[in-house]
């Protein structure tokens, strides 16, 4: 027996489950803006679901490869059209497109292991994979923080992100920061156009850690 529904039941779900509206505002993207704003939230849930989990993600074998494995599958869940290591210039991290507009979105991930190593990630990102055309001017740098304080981390990123060559705006941080994400335009190397970035670190440290610290130039701290 098929189950049937009208105009009204479609409107009430609309105005009183999350999950519907989340469904309709993917489903409804028209235009660039609109899928990467969507995109982004939809980022943030998942990462934020990973960080309730993160004692699951402490042995060696979560890598930047399976932590972001994690990320795609889920967002495959969401009905998104996302792969892993595919070829876009090289072989990019977390690729996310638009079946009906040929929408993308790149993202480059990264284990927390210093500045230096976290810039790797970036002019990665910035020389191999963004174009900054229309339909695909946006990607995120996505920096899994296993150490304690991931928020230091942050601040030491965007201090250095704010000075790197390739920055063309960066939102400052608020004094009292909340949210571990911050969004910059850069230059898409082989364009010259501004590309918008956000970068979001993942907090994932737990009692059960044994990642080691690095200093800015990504040599283990001795601890």
């Amino acid at each position: 027996m098929s189950t049937q529904f009208n105009l009204a039941d479609i409107q009430h779900f609309l105005e009183n489950d999350q999950e519907t509206k989340d469904f309709f505002l993917r489903k409804t993207a028209s235009d660039y803006d609109s899928f990467v704003r969507v995109l982004k939230l939809d980022l943030l849930r998942i990462i934020k679901d990973m960080q309730h989990d993160r004692h699951l993600y402490q042995d060696n074998t979560f890598g930047e490869d399976a932590l972001s494995s994690v990320i795609i599958k889920c967002l495959r869940c969401l009905n998104y059209d996302a792969e892993h290591d595919t070829q876009h210039g090289g072989h990019c991290d977390i690729l996310v497109k638009h079946p009906q507009h040929g929408f993308e979105w790149i993202g480059e991930a990264k284990l927390w292991k210093g500045q230096s190593y976290v810039t790797s990630g970036l002019e990665q990102l910035l020389d191999r994979y963004a174009t900054g055309t229309s339909g695909e001017s946006s990607g995120g740098l996505i920096v899994y923080v296993k150490q304690p304080n991931a928020l230091d981390k942050l601040k030491k990123w965007h201090q250095e992100l704010s000075s790197h060559a390739s920055t063309v705006s960066i939102d400052a941080l608020p004094e009292r920061v909340r949210e571990m994400h911050f969004d910059s335009v850069q230059t898409a190397t082989a364009s010259g156009l501004d590309y918008d970035l956000t970068s979001f670190f993942v907090v994932l440290n737990h009692a059960t850690s044994t990642e080691p610290e690095y200093d800015a130039d990504g040599q283990q701290i001795a601890a």
